[in-house]
């Protein structure tokens, strides 16, 4: 079972869903007791983490942001047009690196895609609405059922709505801009080298101050790396 809150990526991928989906509003309700089998944390791969599930984890943890993804994640910029940061996993069966004694330990700072499970929410890229549904799971037997409101409140993920909007946009507009200059990778500025994986790495997961707010410190980065495309843009002539 993979929670599907992911980054959009490698072309800012839609999941585009038939007619047999059950998109669920905030109030409708689901079935779901979460057993404590471990399931969720075991067996999976390519949980993508976002800016902000960095952030959380890394203050969470009280440890260096730089620090957390250089000892819980991998970084993937060979396939992917922009920097993709996911966990990384242990042992043969792939387990989550914060999967301990059989138990999540950041279970009050876990990633919304693992925070939303069952749930998982996509963004219908023309409107910009956001749209939950659940996941197949084998955790219903017997559940009550509650609302999506009140599992977003629960696990705190309504604020998270506000940057959700503006990191799908981000990576929209980003990958973009990247495309129009072609196959450029890094750009020769006097003697350095700017490689744009780096640049885009450093400003958009690794400059951040735990002791203020995220979402003004995300948007003054998103904004100082859009300058900083623009020049790179001008200064190799595209």
């Amino acid at each position: 079972m993979q929670p599907a809150d992911e980054q959009m990526s490698g072309g800012a991928k839609r999941l585009l869903c038939g007619n047999d989906t059950n998109y669920l509003s905030k109030d409708d309700a689901f079935p779901y007791e979460c057993k404590n089998c471990g399931e969720c944390c075991r067996f999976y791969h390519n949980i993508r983490l976002t800016p902000l599930d960095i952030y959380k984890l890394a203050r969470h943890l009280s440890i260096d942001i730089k620090d957390f993804i250089n000892d819980y994640c991998k970084v993937n910029i060979e396939s992917e047009i922009l920097p993709v940061v996911e966990f990384k996993t242990i042992g043969g069966n792939s387990f989550c690196p914060l999967y301990i004694n059989s138990r999540c330990s950041v279970h009050a700072a876990k990633p919304a895609s693992c925070a939303l499970y069952p749930l998982a929410r996509i963004i219908d890229i023309s409107t910009g609405t956001q749209l939950y549904f659940a996941q197949p799971h084998e955790c219903d037997a017997n559940a009550e059922s509650q609302s999506v409101l009140d599992w977003l409140v629960q696990y705190n993920l309504i604020d998270d709505e506000a940057f959700l909007s503006e990191w799908h946009g981000f990576l929209t507009d980003t990958m973009a801009a990247i495309k129009r200059m072609g196959a450029l990778t890094a750009i020769c500025v006097g003697t350095a080298t700017i490689h744009l994986h780096s640049l885009i790495l450093t400003l958009i997961y690794h400059q951040y101050n735990d002791d203020g707010d995220f979402l003004p410190q995300f948007r003054d980065n998103c904004e100082a790396l859009t300058d900083m495309l623009a020049v790179v843009s001008e200064l190799s002539g595209i």
